[in-house]
């Protein structure tokens, strides 16, 4: 994974060069941007598909039926990403629902940080 950092660190571009379970969701076909929100003072996630990317998913149970974590993507750029958030938040509790968010709770109900991994967290 390389990251492109500005001087203030208040903008983030990220390649991931192959999936990793250290980056869920990320995959060699999408750049991520991170930004901070000065108005709001939290950091926004978007991602930028570059190509068309195949479901990709964790096996909940051993036997099949797989539970699909990401659906497939096609060249787009999603500002707010909500799959961001199971990393970068401080409700950081991991949620293997099929509710958004890390908690079960829908992402944007209820107040919280969005963070980069090598900040500290509120909590």
């Amino acid at each position: 994974r390389i990251l492109f950092v500005s001087a203030d660190a208040q903008r983030v571009f990220t390649v991931g060069m192959t999936t990793s379970s250290s980056y869920p969701g990320a995959h060699p076909n999408a750049v991520e941007y991170m930004q901070w929100d000065a108005t709001q003072k939290n950091f926004r996630f978007h991602e930028i598909v570059l190509a068309p990317i195949p479901a990709m998913g964790d096996v909940i149970d051993p036997g099949p039926p797989a539970v699909l974590r990401f659906e497939a993507r096609s060249r787009q750029v999603t500002a707010d990403d909500p799959k961001c958030y199971a990393c970068h938040s401080t409700r950081n509790v991991l949620n293997r629902g099929s509710t958004p968010g890390t908690d079960g709770i829908p992402a944007g109900s209820v107040g919280n940080k969005s963070k980069p991994n090598w900040d500290t967290y509120d909590s």
